[in-house]
C-alpha cells in the first residue's frame, strides 16, 4: 500500500505556516556554538556521501542519562556535530538530494525540506526543574536551530512511517564494537526504526561521520584552542598547591576552579593528580594522596570548552627540584616526545606509528630499569603515544589514515617504574596547520626541566603566565 503522500505533503506545507507561540523565556545555550552555516555544511557533506538512504540521528533524552539530575545536559556527540543542538529529546532527519523514491516526493521543495529537526513540545512541569527549552512552536525555532523545518517530536513516528514506508536504506548510528547491543541505546533506536520501516536496510553512518570529524573546521580549532588555553592556565595555577605535605586534591581543586572560571563546562575527563607510587598508575584519579618530598607528581588534566576537549599532562617535582634520577627519566620522556613530533610527515605518517618511535627511543637509551642490564626502559612505556582529540578526549577517527591538515592529536610518552615509585608523563596537543607544519597548541605550558623548576619556584616569565 502506498503512503498517503498528499496528506503528508499538506501537513508539511501547513507546518511552514504555523502561528508560533511566543514564549516569555526561551532557552539560551551556554555553549559557544559554531556558526549555523558550519553545521549546515556538515549536513550537506553527509547527505552527499550517503545518497542512497534517509539519515536519522537521535539526540539524547534526559531519561537516557543515568545522572540527568546531577550533571548538566550534554548532547550525543554525533548529533551535536551535525546540528549544534544541545537540548534533550531531539531527532534529526536528512533526505539526500536526488533520491528517486517516495521520501523525496514528499518534500518537493528541497531547500525547505531536506533537513528536518524534531523537537519536544514545552513541558511546563519539567521546565520548572530544568529551565525553559525551545519548542517547535516558538517563533524563533528556525532561526535558533538553523533548520528550515522544525516539527514536534511527537509527529516523528507518523511522519517517518509514511516517509520510510518504501525506503530501502536508512542510515543511523549503529552499536559500536564491544557494546552489548541488546542493552545499548543504539539498539533500541534500530528497533524503533524497524517498527516504522520493517523492510528497510539499516546501515551505519558512523564511518562517514568519523571521517568528517577527524578534520577540524576553523571554528572547531578555535574552540579547541580555548579549551587548551584554559587547561594551560589551570596547570599553572595548580603548581601553587604542589609542595610536601599538601594533598593531591588541593592541586586538583585549583585545576577545576581555573578552567571553569575561564568558561569550561567542566573537566574533559576525570583529572589525574598522582604523586609517588600513584604517579605510576595510568588512570589514577582518587587524588587523595599526601605529596611527599622527593616524589614526582603526574598531573594529567584538562578542561572541556563548549564540548571540545583538551588533554595535557605534566610531571612536577613535589619539592620544586628534580632528583638526578628523575631528571634522567624526565629528559628521556621529553626527548621521546620531541622525536615523535619531528617524525610526523603530514599526509604520510600514521598517528599510531609514533608509538613505535617512542618505544625505539626508550629502548636505545643507556638508562636501565631496576631489574638489571637487560631492563631497557621501553618495558616501562605501557600505552599508546597519541590519539585524536575533539568532541571526545579520545576522539573518533581512523588510525590508518595519515595525519594531515587540520587534524588535532596528542603526543604523550611516559615511563612508569612502580619499583621506584617514579612516573613521568608529558603530553601536549598538536595539529597540522594550513602550511603542513606540525604545531604544538599547548606550547605555552613549560616542559623543559629548567622551565618546570623555574615555574615551581614562582619565577615564571610573563610570556608563560599570560596569553
Amino acid at each position: 500500500m502506498q503512503p498517503n503522500t498528499k496528506g503528508f505533503l499538506a501537513r508539511v506545507m501547513v507546518s511552514g505556516l504555523f502561528v508560533f507561540l511566543i514564549s516569555p523565556t526561551t532557552s539560551i545555550q551556554a555553549w559557544q556554538k559554531e556558526p549555523l552555516e558550519v553545521y549546515r555544511a556538515r549536513r550537506a557533506a553527509v547527505m552527499d556521501k550517503l545518497k542512497d538512504g534517509v539519515i536519522v540521528l537521535f539526540g539524547l533524552k534526559d531519561s537516557e542519562r543515568a545522572d540527568s539530575d546531577l550533571t548538566p545536559f550534554r548532547q550525543d556527540d554525533y548529533f551535536y556535530y551535525l546540528s549544534g543542538w544541545n537540548e534533550p529529546g531531539a531527532i534529526l532527519v536528512l533526505l539526500p538530494k536526488g533520491r528517486q523514491n517516495i521520501a523525496t516526493a514528499m518534500f518537493p521543495s528541497e531547500q525547505l525540506t531536506r533537513e528536518v529537526l524534531f523537537l519536544p513540545d514545552h513541558d511546563p512541569v519539567r521546565e520548572r526543574w530544568t529551565g525553559p527549552k525551545l519548542s517547535p512552536q516558538d517563533k524563533q525555532a528556525i532561526a535558533a536551530t538553523g533548520f528550515p523545518l522544525v516539527l514536534p517530536v511527537e509527529r516523528f513516528p507518523g511522519e517517518m512511517s509514511n516517509a520510510l514506508g518504501t525506503t530501502q536504506v536508512i542510515y543511523m548510528i549503529l552499536p559500536s564494537a564491544g557494546i552489548n547491543a541488546q542493552h545499548s541505546r543504539e539498539e533500541e533506536k534500530v528497533s524503533q526504526l524497524h517498527m516504522l520501516s520493517p523492510f528497510a536496510e539499516i546501515r551505519d553512518a558512523r564511518s562517514v561521520l568519523d571521517n568528517l570529524r577527524q578534520v577540524k573546521s576553523k571554528s572547531e580549532l578555535a574552540l579547541l584552542q580555548k579549551a587548551i588555553d584554559a587547561s594551560v592556565d589551570a596547570h599553572l595555577a595548580a603548581t601553587k598547591a604542589i609542595k610536601p605535605g599538601a594533598y593531591e586534591y588541593q592541586a586538583a581543586a585549583l585545576l577545576k576552579y581555573t578552567w571553569e572560571n575561564e568558561g569550561c563546562e567542566g573537566a574533559a575527563y576525570a583529572p589525574i593528580v598522582g604523586s609517588g607510587f600513584d604517579s605510576t598508575v595510568l588512570h589514577y584519579n582518587q587524588n587523595t594522596g599526601l605529596m611527599k618530598s622527593g616524589e614526582t607528581l603526574v598531573v594529567d588534566a584538562a578542561g572541556d570548552y563548549s564540548g571540545y576537549a583538551a588533554d595535557i599532562t605534566r610531571t612536577y617535582p613535589v619539592d620544586g627540584k628534580f632528583s638526578e634520577r628523575q631528571k634522567q627519566i624526565y629528559e628521556l620522556v621529553l626527548g621521546a616526545q620531541e622525536t615523535a613530533a619531528n617524525s610526523i610527515v603530514p599526509g604520510k605518517t600514521l598517528l599510531r606509528s609514533i608509538t613505535q618511535v617512542v618505544k625505539d627511543y626508550f629502548k636505545q637509551s643507556p638508562l636501565r630499569g631496576p631489574k638489571g642490564e637487560n631492563d631497557t626502559l621501553d618495558h616501562y612505556f605501557i600505552h599508546g603515544a597519541g590519539h585524536w582529540i575533539g568532541l571526545e578526549v579520545h576522539d573518533v577517527g581512523d588510525y590508518t589514515r595519515p595525519v594531515d591538515k587540520n587534524m588535532v592529536f596528542t603526543i604523550e610518552p611516559g615511563i612508569y617504574i612502580p619499583e621506584e615509585s617514579l612516573g613521568v608523563r608529558i603530553e601536549d596537543d598538536y595539529m597540522v596547520n594550513d602550511e603542513g607544519k606540525v604545531v604544538k597548541l599547548s606550547s605555552r605550558l613549560p616542559s623543559s626541566i629548567q622551565e618546570i623548576e623555574r615555574l615551581m619556584s614562582g619565577k615564571t616569565s610573563k610570556s608563560v603566565s599570560q596569553r
